[in-house]
């Protein structure tokens, strides 16, 4: 069985994929593409190349000829294939619920990034950080707590948990010193550290950022 990611030369939407990957010890073809300039000369031609003309992408040794297209859809699949979905049809209907509330959570920063009005950019800002924020950390956190403190669905690691941590130190990075995200959620700074410190997640992070 052989994987093949392409995504942007960034860790964008692609890297809980490449975390996925990293957690299971699954070796995969990670291809990059420069997106300053080669993705806009690209575009063309985009549409006979991927699914719905954007990336990231995945293809598999086992379906030749195909592709699965969508971040989510990716994760999701490989979530499945890598046992990290829960223990039964309920758990993992909650792993997706996990899943889809981190998307909305992250489209209210993302619209930050694309607000060239600087006025305008600092409102939204402040909307995602005492607004947003508070509503979704505080469920996650509370969520945590009534599971028991470790882990976000039944007993043991699943995706949801990968997704969440990943969330919160991507945006970490992005803010910088103008916020700390977890600041009155102890129990997801915890769960922060415990998704980071898991042996194959922890070397993957160490190589990624030394680079």
């Amino acid at each position: 069985m052989s994987y093949k990611l392409t995504y942007f030369d960034t860790e964008g939407i692609a890297e809980p994929i490449r975390l996925l990957f990293a957690y299971a010890e699954q070796p995969f073809e990670d291809v990059r593409l420069p997106k300053d300039d080669f993705w806009p000369k690209l575009r063309p031609e985009v549409k006979s190349q991927f699914t719905w003309g954007t990336i990231p992408v995945l293809e598999l040794s086992d379906h030749p000829g195909q592709m699965i297209s969508q971040s989510m859809a990716i994760a999701r699949f490989l979530a499945k294939r890598f046992d990290l979905v829960g223990d039964n049809d309920f758990q993992s209907a909650k792993c997706d619920e996990l899943g889809d509330a981190l998307k909305e959570y992250i489209s209210t920063w993302s619209g930050i990034l694309h607000e060239t009005d600087p006025v305008k950019r600092a409102e939204r800002f402040q909307t995602a950080l005492t607004v947003e924020t508070p509503k979704t950390f505080g469920k996650l956190n509370e969520i945590l707590l009534t599971n028991g403190g470790t882990w976000l669905v039944g007993n043991r690691f699943s995706w949801g948990d990968l997704l969440l941590a990943h969330t919160i130190r991507s945006l970490q990075k992005h803010i910088g010193d103008k916020a700390d995200l977890t600041a009155g959620y102890p129990a997801l700074k915890t769960h922060l550290e415990n998704v980071f410190n898991i042996p194959t997640i922890k070397a993957y992070v160490e190589k990624r950022d030394n680079k």
